[in-house]
């Protein structure tokens, strides 16, 4: 929680910055290592009046512009609708981890939900107290110090208890804060209360100060006003500041990484606990408004002009090369000498020269303003190399375009590159290079000092290396890699694509070993002539483009355009260095070993880091923040239906030293996912499964900063199956289906038992039919005819009518069987049963049987014995007691439709009213045909689905008497 000292920064900050003005320029210490975070990176405003470390490890930020949440690589805003001033201050966290602030409007919230709160009793309170300066939150309870009234207030019951109240004559109560004990203070005008030990009197009565902080049990106070003054109370003095300048408006105490700092108008200022005095700037000319310490040990300072800001820890710092002592200086290049110390070029032309420790022990300017892009000391001959000449040690320039590089062989030969040639020349600068390379090279004059150079190529160079180990000289020109040995004897270095190299960068171990820092090919590792490895991204490397190579024991150093990288000789793997974060917006040129120290020189000045002593970088935090699907908040269980897509879980890794250098990487397990991490390069730290099949999945994630690894969360989560795969409904498919089966099964069984019965009544109705034509009345007839024929002695005429019968006799057993006959055979039996008919006629009676042409005879099935019944009824109960000519008449036509046809039966017989008149007198008469037929009917309507009709119809004569009889029978298409 953090630790509040003084009356509202906003307030106050506000309103100084009417009266004073903003200080453009501004230097850094020697000291430290201070990071700017930009507004490209996010920084939403220039203007931070208040810092927070929440127990999480987020930085709040209260500016100008409403309440920031940082994580080390986005900044969050807290949304409000309640708030009425978009300036706000006074962030605290209380014991349960919630976060508290204010803002000039007199409102005090708390964030719930990334959203701003407000107490409607605490502002109810606050409207009767006059103007809120500070309040600080003490074992749950806000303690507010307001213009006339400092009092408590309970967010759990929304009591409010007022303390003690003043009015202006007594003074204001100014500002509340807890130390370390959980002690709470408050001052009034001049005066410092503890809540529960009473009060602590000044030494001199004529102190006034309003804001205070507690740095190891002792109690510090300063005036904010100008030119004010600082006071340790719990030692009854006042504090010197030879840092601070006068006309400097003191704002606030603040202790943060166990010291004590000054935030004023002229800077930030630090008191030591050595010299009991403020006497170190840190911020000079800077409006430093707040500092608080983070959980790395980095201190974060909050400006009201340039934003915020950030000393990295002990294991950072800057040599007296820095951007205090040399503004707007890039240093390019480094070269350590065991005797002399560290050089370093620059981009105006300067040469600084440095002892180990980074002091400066000589500038040299050589009035070019050009960028010096190596720097190579010669002991020997007290001259200091550079890209426009040289100087010696008292700092005379000897001016001359070496170019890119010198370096010296075992032969006291220069090795020079410059960007018209590479060749040799002798270190005395007068004779002859020792080395002739078989004379197969000329020697030129060289420079406006004549020089004699052995001249290799005319081709530009970009860097030269004499290896002792292998007694090769390797030049590096826009051409490629070109190696000799001292008989002149060369070859070229291809990569292992078979491509010239482009070599930015060269270092020997101490095998022999040439690590190359190349332009498009990594890292390359050479032995004598010969490429032995060539490291890329599959090593590790975020680029191929390595600009400088540094070789420190087994670690190969890169300077690459996405950051410092080391390389394990050993294992041949390539990492990110977690000194790279601290560089993510500064420029790095070069880099050297310094004894246990990596020196670099950057945009801001040389920096120090001492890579044996580890940084103090905790593991980041990883939390998931919210889960959705179909582009659809999801809450509740992880439990998703089989259509989800886009599956997306949304994290926020925690790591303010990361500054931008989180990773995501996760394991997917389940239904054939993978054991291996996987990495995720999302800037909103987003994993998304476009589609996943069914199955129970657990995601595996973790956070990856620089190898600084986060604990891994686990989600279990399920995408279910659609309903038709799950068990429950497997089960019921297979009940219902068994259900569908046994149904259908019985009503089979039904249908095959209620057909079987159709059919055998059916075959009972035939049977019927068949003794309607067969019945004992017509054989009776049929045998008196016979004997008549005998009696007759008509021999041939009883033949032939036997044969008749006998041939119907015959067709009919043959046909009883059968359910359908066709059309054909049908009225060949129809025929035959009225020729028998005939015989009983004296005078005969005329059959006409009248077919459509388009009828198929042979082809239309009917129901056996279906007609005959029809006709039998027409000679025996029509034309048999009609007096004079007789007819009989059937005509056979398809209906419209054709697949139906239609069957009339026409006798001019007495009709059906005089017929049923004279069987009524026969004793004994049954007319069954008619009931048979009927009852076959409904048979085969049942049994086939299709509908068979009749209908009859009594003629009439002219005058009303009866004419005959005229049946229409429509019968379907039928098939057996």
């Amino acid at each position: 929680m953090k630790k509040f000292a003084g009356i509202s920064p906003a307030v106050y900050l506000f309103f100084s910055t009417l009266f004073f003005f903003e200080i453009d320029s501004f230097s850094q210490s020697d000291q430290f290592f201070i990071r700017s975070i930009a507004i490209q990176e996010g920084l939403p405003t220039k203007t931070v009046y208040d810092l927070a470390v929440s127990s999480k490890g987020h930085l709040y930020l209260g500016t100008n512009s409403g309440i920031f949440r940082y994580n080390g690589k986005t900044f969050r805003k807290i949304q409000s609708d309640a708030s009425i001033d978009t300036n706000f201050d006074n962030i605290i966290e209380d014991e349960s981890g919630k976060i508290w602030c204010k803002n000039l409007a007199n409102q005090v919230f708390f964030i719930k939900n990334d959203t701003l709160r407000l107490v409607p009793a605490l502002q109810e309170s606050l409207s009767k107290t006059g103007n809120l300066r500070q309040f600080a939150i003490h074992r749950q309870k806000l303690y507010l110090a307001s213009g006339n009234s400092f009092f408590s207030f309970d967010p759990e019951s929304d009591q409010t208890v007022f303390i003690e109240s003043s009015d202006a004559s007594l003074g204001l109560f100014l500002s509340v804060f807890e130390d370390k004990d959980s002690s709470l203070y408050y001052f009034k005008r001049g005066k410092v209360k503890d809540i529960e030990r009473g009060g602590i009197a000044p030494a001199d009565p004529s102190w006034l100060f309003s804001e205070g902080a507690i740095l190891s049990n002792e109690l510090f106070a300063l005036d904010r006003t100008l030119n004010g003054k600082i006071y340790s109370l719990s030692n009854q003095k006042q504090i010197e500041t030879p840092a601070i300048p006068a006309n400097t408006n003191l704002y606030f105490p603040r202790v943060a990484g166990e010291e004590l700092w000054i935030c004023s108008s002229s800077g930030l200022f630090r008191y030591s606990k050595e010299t009991k005095q403020v006497d170190q700037v840190i911020l000079n000319g800077v409006r430093a408004s707040d500092v608080v310490e983070d959980f790395s040990g980095n201190i974060w300072i909050s400006t009201l002009d340039h934003g915020l800001k950030m000393i990295a820890s002990e294991n950072i710092s800057f040599t007296d090369a820095n951007e205090n002592n040399f503004p707007n200086t890039k240093f390019l290049s480094l070269f350590k000498d065991e005797i002399l110390g560290v050089f370093a070029g620059t981009n105006s032309g300067k040469v600084l020269w440095m002892d180990t420790n980074g002091s400066l022990v000589r500038e040299f300017d050589s009035k070019n303003n050009s960028e010096v892009l190596f720097v190579f000391p010669d002991v020997k001959n007290s001259r200091v190399f550079y890209s426009q000449g040289y100087f010696d040690l008292e700092g005379k320039n000897h001016p001359n375009y070496f170019g890119r590089g010198i370096t010296l062989d075992d032969s006291n030969n220069y090795l020079i590159a410059n960007n018209f040639l590479h060749g040799l020349f002798s270190q005395s600068l007068k004779d002859t290079a020792s080395i002739s390379f078989g004379g197969r090279f000329n020697v030129v004059p060289f420079s406006q000092h004549n020089f004699p150079l052995l001249r290799i190529s005319e081709r530009a160079g970009r860097a030269v290396h004499f290896s002792k180990f292998h007694q090769l000289y390797y030049f590096a020109t826009v051409d490629g890699l070109m190696i000799y040995d001292q008989e002149g004897e060369h070859s070229q270095l291809l990569s292992k694509d078979g491509n010239p190299i482009l070599v930015n960068s060269m270092r020997e171990d101490s095998q022999g070993n040439l690590w190359i820092g190349t332009q498009q090919n990594g890292l390359l590792k050479v032995n004598g002539r010969e490429l032995v490895e060539q490291y890329r991204s599959e090593s590790g490397l975020e680029s191929n483009l390595v600009r400088k190579v540094l070789v420190r024991d087994n670690l190969i150093w890169m300077i690459t355009d996405v950051g410092i990288f080391t390389l394990d000789s050993k294992t041949g793997k390539a990492s990110r260095n977690q000194v790279s974060d601290y560089f993510r917006t500064i420029l790095v040129y070069d880099l050297i070993q310094n004894g246990n120290e990596i020196w670099f020189g950057t945009s801001q000045g040389i920096l120090k880091y001492a890579p044996d002593k580890e940084l103090n970088i905790p593991s980041p935090i990883l939390e998931l923040e919210k889960t959705t699907a179909n582009g659809e908040l999801w809450q509740g269980k992880l439990q998703f239906p089989h259509q989800v897509r886009n599956l997306v879980f949304d994290f926020e890794v925690i790591h303010l030293s990361g500054m931008g250098g989180q990773e995501l990487e996760y394991i997917l397990s389940g239904n054939g996912g993978k054991n291996d991490w996987i990495s995720v390069q999302s800037p909103d730290f987003q994993i998304s499964f476009p589609a996943l099949s069914p199955g129970n999945y657990s995601l595996k994630v973790r956070a990856n900063v620089n190898q600084s690894i986060s604990e891994v969360i686990e989600i279990p989560f399920k995408v279910d199956g659609p309903f038709w795969l799950s068990w429950w409904f497997f089960i019921l498919t297979i009940l219902f289906f068994g259900v569908l089966v046994f149904v259908y099964l019985e009503k089979y069984k039904r249908r095959l038992r209620r057909r079987q019965v159709f059919r055998e009544k059916l075959l009972s109705s035939q049977l019927t039919a068949l003794q309607s034509q067969m019945n004992p009345h017509f054989l009776f007839n049929v045998l008196n005819a016979v004997q008549g024929y005998i009696y007759s002695n008509q021999k041939a005429s009883a033949a032939d009518y036997l044969g008749k019968f006998s041939q119907l006799l015959r067709k009919t057993l043959d046909q009883s069987d059968r359910q359908f006959l066709t059309l054909e055979e049908e009225l060949s039996l129809i025929r035959l049963y009225v020729e028998l008919e005939l015989v009983r006629f004296e005078d005969g009676f005329e059959f006409l049987l009248d077919l459509e042409d388009n009828i198929d005879i042979r082809e239309i099935k009917i129901p056996s014995l279906i007609i005959q019944p029809f006709v039998e009824n027409a000679i025996k109960h029509g034309l048999l007691h009609q007096n004079g000519a007789k007819c009989l008449s059937i005509k056979i036509a398809t209906k419209p439709n054709h697949d139906s046809l239609l069957i009339v039966i026409e006798d001019n017989g007495i009709g059906r009213e005089a017929s049923k008149e004279i069987n009524s007198k026969r004793i004994g008469h049954q007319s069954f045909a008619i009931k048979s037929i009927d009852s076959r009917m409904e048979l085969l309507r049942e049994l086939f689905g299709k509908e068979i009709t009749y209908s009859i119809l009594d003629l009439i004569d002219q005058s009303g008497k009866p004419s005959g009889t005229l049946v229409s029978l429509t019968l379907p298409n039928l098939h057996e």
